[in-house]
């Protein structure tokens, strides 16, 4: 039954979630305890309420849910509407088309956009198109890095990755540090910073030649 009930539920969260839905989701979820208790009673009609809830609804977490029994080694427990977030619809902003190529907000938008990598675009989804590090908004122009929160950049789950500033990034590594393993070489994307020192060393070499040449 738990089975048959949790996508019927999840479904019907979800697609009401951009409404004002709270007090509906409030109201469903004691409709269900209702109807489940009635249930319970049904099949055990000369036991106590008590003794239904500790059989039906143990406790998940810090609170009571139905659920099989947590001794069984793949218990599954129901889930309520409650649980959905409500996320309000947030309409397109002026004339804006996925055609004109601001490929920064479609990312933060829907997470996806042809123009930036799977993994970029969900971080700035995540992160609703703000840098971890400094908190300010990205620009369409701004340089972005992929950022391993622990320092280990063999650990990419999503969990473990953010998106930051390319000058943010390495004022993270010249603050905390990152954890590289012994003979890993530091495969850091290209920064703003180091860009400008490898023109600054160009430039200087261009004029020691040029020095060079003079003096011939």
């Amino acid at each position: 039954m738990i089975n048959q009930l949790n996508p019927n539920i999840r479904g019907w969260a979800n697609y009401y979630r951009i409404g004002v839905s709270q007090a509906v989701y409030a109201r469903l979820d004691h409709l269900t305890w209702v109807k489940l208790r009635r249930w319970a009673h049904r099949r055990h009609p000369t036991k106590s309420i008590g003794w239904a809830l500790e059989r039906y609804w143990p406790r998940v977490g810090t609170r009571r849910a139905f659920a099989t029994s947590p001794r069984r080694p793949e218990a599954v427990y129901l889930h309520t509407h409650q649980e959905v977030a409500i996320t309000r619809h947030v309409k397109v902003t002026g004339n804006r088309s996925p055609d004109e190529g601001d490929w920064m907000y479609w990312s933060i938008r829907q997470g996806r956009h042809p123009n930036a990598s799977p993994r970029l675009a969900q971080l700035l989804k995540t992160q609703h198109g703000r840098c971890r590090y400094c908190g300010l908004f990205f620009q369409h122009d701004d340089r972005m890095e992929v950022d391993h929160r622990n320092g280990d950049r063999r650990d990419s789950r999503y969990s473990n990755l953010q998106a930051l500033h390319g000058h943010g990034h390495d004022a993270k590594t010249r603050e905390y540090g990152d954890y590289l393993p012994p003979g890993m070489p530091d495969r850091h994307q290209d920064t703003e910073e180091r860009r400008a020192r490898k023109r600054a060393c160009a430039v200087l070499e261009q004029r020691e030649a040029e020095r060079s040449a003079s003096r011939l």
